[in-house]
């Protein structure tokens, strides 16, 4: 289980990385927003699910289905927190545009 951290540390990094080009498309506004948003959101999910396949296939867990069931309930902890700040900021540039 010391891998665990290999793991929380992968998913905060990726989250901070797709948050800030997220906020960088949010900023710049328009259609931008809503690609940058989206590449941003699936650019995750694939280095994921490319995570926890190298991890599978390489077999550095002994339990695949808790691993995978860890591993996803962690992924979508980490998307939600995401999701969540996204629409905040969202919000507030609406707020802005609206003064």
């Amino acid at each position: 289980m010391d891998k665990i951290w290999v793991v929380y540390f992968f998913f905060t990094f990726i989250t901070l990385l797709s948050f800030v080009f997220a906020g960088f498309g949010i900023k710049k506004g328009g259609e931008f927003s809503v690609l940058a948003i989206l590449v941003a959101v699936v650019f995750k999910m694939l280095l994921c699910m490319t995570m926890a396949l190298v991890f599978i296939y390489k077999n550095m867990v002994t339990d695949r289905l808790t691993f995978i069931s860890n591993f996803f309930l962690l992924y979508l902890l980490f998307t939600v927190f995401e999701v969540y700040n996204i629409i905040y900021n969202l919000r507030d540039q609406k707020k802005l545009e609206n003064r």
